[in-house]
């Protein structure tokens, strides 16, 4: 099983065991995002709280959902 594989086990893991779960999408591809995405929405239509944490360099209109906020965070350079 491959790093990508084993990341997306324990991610789906952690959100079936608890109510509230943080995870990053790095090192995914575009396609296992799409499917992880897919997840999440059925996931949060169920109740579930989650944290992801992106980049968001490529950011595509299909992440704007209903139950999905993004929230763009910036380091302050003084």
């Amino acid at each position: 099983m491959g790093f990508a594989h084993q990341k997306v086990f324990s991610i789906i893991c952690g959100i079936e065991k608890y109510e509230i779960s943080a995870f990053d999408f790095y090192g995914f591809s575009p396609n296992t995002e799409l499917q992880l995405m897919q997840y999440i929405q059925t996931k949060l239509e169920e109740g579930k709280s989650l944290i992801a944490f992106d980049n968001l360099g490529y950011k595509e209109n299909n992440f704007d959902k209903v139950n999905i906020e993004n929230l763009i965070i910036t380091r302050f350079r003084g």
